[in-house]
């Protein structure tokens, strides 16, 4: 299947976020620009994670056991958030967006590597509702049969894990007449659905001002999906903070303005508004300044996680690039959070350049990502549902 302009523009932006972050991994969280360069030199991209290079200089080293071509966690939010949406028909359905965040990074998940404190702090987050809810039930529900208020309550959890609000009942009730075809059992499902529904809240994400919050953005986009209001609510299931919330939807904006084929200076006017105020002033400046060098960027806005520091230098690093290649090595030898600026400087950069060429995502670095079949085929299968 052929895809149209614009899905196009979508799909070079996702793959731009993919390339980016794997790109990063091996000099990430390095906070010493100086270090980056005498490891990195012309070539900073694709270099295996290797904790020598991070001891003398301020860093953490995260990675130990990945290789170049893997992806970050950062990497990997976008990819399940890509994935949740797409096994689901294209719908962005917000109980099972939890639910696939929770079971890929959680115990026993797919993934393996770091997860920030964000992440861990939302998985505990729905870990603790869901102890709530087992005891609100056990409390509300307390002179039911033992074993028949453990069989609703397991097959109640079960069910809200996919759905809310009001699809919730008819799939209580089609899952409970299946080993309880009766009114009044099926009547107590429900009671405890309300229940559960309530005491396991969709905004369950870490109290967290940090570059993740934009993770799924741009997948919610890429299902044609660009109402603010479902990125809200995905931003909170992730990162419940006001400031979270406010970037999410200057990304969603800034996104669907540069896929309408406006330049990064328009799309950046019409998205500014839905930030803070004191960010509007430090993207602005970023958008229309220039530093002598990159020490003085990073003295300016700083090298580290928070959306505060990773917006303006995420936009810097666009709006001074002449190719999604020098975005990338820019990204990289600016230090510090680099795959968390990833997540913006990759989408933007693949949206305006695309693939290929002399400016766009060069080929060989799209081969050098591992694992091509799990994270390349959900970000097609979204644009061709």
């Amino acid at each position: 299947m052929n895809l149209n302009a614009k899905k196009e523009k979508i799909l070079c932006g996702m793959l731009g976020v993919v390339v980016a972050d794997a790109a990063a991994l091996g000099l990430h969280w390095i906070y010493d620009i100086n270090r980056v360069k005498d490891v990195g030199g012309d070539a900073p991209e694709f270099i295996d994670p290797v904790q020598k290079n991070y001891e003398g200089v301020p860093s953490y080293f995260a990675h130990p056991g990945k290789q170049s071509g893997d992806n970050s966690h950062y990497g990997e939010t976008f990819l399940n958030a890509a994935r949740s949406i797409a096994n689901n028909g294209g719908v962005f359905k917000p109980r099972i967006y939890q639910r696939d965040y929770q079971e890929f990074f959680g115990p026993g998940g797919h993934f393996r590597g770091y997860i920030d404190h964000p992440t861990k702090d939302t998985l505990q987050n729905l870990k603790t509702a869901e102890l709530k809810a087992i005891e609100r039930v056990s409390a509300d529900f307390k002179d039911l049969d033992r074993d028949l208020r453990e069989t609703l309550t397991m097959k109640v959890l079960s069910v809200t894990k996919n759905y809310t609000g009001p699809e919730l009942p008819a799939k209580i009730e089609e899952a409970v007449r299946i080993t309880h075809d009766d009114d009044k059992i099926v009547k107590v499902a429900l009671d405890m659905a309300k229940s559960v529904d309530l005491t396991i809240p969709l905004d369950s994400g870490a109290y967290d001002d940090q570059i993740p919050a934009l993770a799924g953005v741009l997948s919610l986009i890429a299902s044609g999906n660009s109402n603010l209001s479902d990125v809200e609510v995905m931003v909170k299931i992730t990162n419940n903070h006001e400031k979270s919330v406010a970037a999410g939807r200057f990304f969603a904006r800034l996104l669907l303005a540069s896929i309408e084929e406006g330049t990064l200076a328009e799309a950046y006017k019409r998205a500014k508004p839905e930030l803070p105020a004191n960010w509007q002033e430090s993207t602005q400046k970023a958008m229309t300044q220039d530093w002598p060098d990159d020490e003085a960027l990073i003295e300016e806005f700083g090298a580290s996680c928070p959306l505060r520091y990773s917006l303006p230098v995420g936009l810097y690093i666009v709006r001074t690039s002449n190719s999604y290649a020098e975005a990338v090595r820019k990204n990289i030898r600016l230090s510090g959070d680099s795959c968390g600026r990833s997540l913006l400087t990759g989408a933007l950069a693949g949206i305006r350049w695309g693939i290929g060429g002399d400016w766009g995502i060069p080929h060989l670095w799209l081969w050098k990502i591992k694992e091509q079949e799990r994270k390349l085929r959900p970000l097609w299968q979204l644009l061709t549902i």
